[in-house]
């Protein structure tokens, strides 16, 4: 059994072996300790170290392999670029990664599934089931990963919690949050999606946020966009500083300077610029031109306001056009309401009620033939049946039905009873 082999330059091929070293040419180890090629390609299966300096390393079953230039390949291994691997470092060349913890490529490729960490400086990086997927100049492709991080390329993140971009395009499936510095970020059924400068497309999202480009948000809580156009569908707010604004089915609509356009929303508020709304509840432009359709209010400072079928429509100058506004709040069908029904029987009654209780104390206090009925009903207690009539009888008034319409007895009343009451 061969303990050692060494060779300057040529070629090495070892069974079984302790350590194995060789200068230049090419390495072959199968079972042994460790495979060290300078320059060359090294081949170990099952041995404990590969090492190459510029080539190509190919480990299989290997506690480590490392490639300085090259290519580096490990499978089962502990430390490399290989299948259920620990660890993976690539300084120029390309790393692949299955199941391992780290894959890390200064310059070149990094290919990353189900593992823990892969970054690479600049390249590409794709990353499948992994926590972390960082590259720093390059493309990178996340897949159901915790993170996604390039600096400068292309960032595709899939079912992942964070994908970031400085500069490049992101897209986002389904993560928590997707930002883009400058580039375009596109994120679906994501809690964020910012982008600084660029595009930022979010579909079924909480918030879209954008610097400087185009945001376009659908089925979002949020959509901001500090510059550029923002897009948002059946979203709680579409917030543009300048630019446009297209809102639908949205509960708010704003937009600084530029147009802002929004469809069965609740409010749509442009301060310089053209601000169309439709089926919305209110529409407020600060300056320039106002349409609302089937709006609850539309509000115009400066400009003109064209208002269809809206309950307020208030204008500070310039010229009104009206459509259809002659009575504001008038019904179409010209139906009442079961309480405006009652309220106006009520009026009725109480209206009827106090007229002819009017009309009876009028009566009352303006008949002249009340002395009539007074001097008819009553009658003195001293003109009874018989000779001197009922004398000395106190004279006490007897109730009759027209007591209501007698009067005080008048002095005259008094004189004449006194005559007949005489001697």
């Amino acid at each position: 059994m061969i303990s050692s082999a060494i060779n300057p330059s040529g070629t090495s091929t070892s069974a079984n072996t302790g350590p194995t070293v060789t200068s230049s040419g090419i390495s072959t180890v199968m079972n042994s300790g460790p495979s060290v090629t300078s320059s060359g390609a090294s081949t170990a299966t099952n041995s404990a170290s590969s090492t190459t300096s510029g080539g190509a390393s190919t480990a299989t079953n290997s506690a480590s392999s490392t490639t300085s230039g090259g290519a580096s390949t490990a499978t089962n291994s502990e430390s490399s670029t290989a299948t259920s691997s620990e660890f993976s470092t690539t300084s120029s060349g390309a790393s692949t990664a299955t199941s391992s913890d780290s894959s890390t490529t200064s310059t070149g490729a990094s290919t990353a599934t189900s593992s823990d960490s892969s970054t690479t400086s600049s390249e590409a990086s794709t990353a499948t089931s992994s926590d972390s997927s960082t590259p720093s100049s390059g493309a990178s492709t996340a897949t159901s990963s915790d993170s996604s991080t390039p600096s400068s390329g292309a960032s595709t993140a899939t079912s992942s919690e964070s994908s970031t971009t400085s500069s490049g395009a992101s897209t986002a499936t389904s993560s928590e949050s997707s930002t883009t510095s400058g580039g375009t970020s596109t994120a679906t059924s994501s809690e964020s999606s910012t982008t600084s400068g660029g595009a930022s497309t979010a579909t079924s999202s909480e918030s879209s946020t954008t610097s400087g480009g185009t945001s376009t948000a659908t089925s979002s809580e949020s959509s901001t966009t500090s510059g550029g156009a923002s897009t948002a569908t059946s979203s709680d707010s579409s917030t543009t500083s300048t630019g446009a604004s297209t809102a639908t089915s949205s509960e708010s609509s704003t937009t600084s300077t530029g147009a802002s356009t929004a469809t069965s929303s609740e409010s749509s508020t442009t301060s310089g610029g053209t601000s169309t709304v439709t089926s919305s509840d209110s529409s407020t432009p600060s300056s320039g031109a106002s349409t609302a359709t089937s709006s609850g209010s539309s509000v115009t400072s400066a400009g003109s306001g064209t208002p269809t079928l809206t309950g307020t429509h208030t204008t500070s100058h310039r010229v009104i056009t009206s459509a259809s506004t002659a009575v504001s709040g008038a019904k179409p069908g010209g139906s009442l309401l079961p309480w405006e029904i009652f309220l106006i029987t009520l009026v009725s009654v109480v209206a009827a009620v106090g007229l002819f209780a009017g009309l009876f104390f009028c009566v009352r206090n303006s008949l002249s033939l009340r002395n009539i009925f007074n001097t008819a009903v009553y009658r003195p207690h001293g003109l009874g049946p018989g000779p001197g009539g009922n004398r000395g009888a106190p004279h006490r008034p007897r109730w009759s039905p027209n007591w209501f319409w007698r009067r005080p007895v008048s002095s005259i009343a008094m004189e004449m009873s006194g005559r007949n009451n005489g001697p």
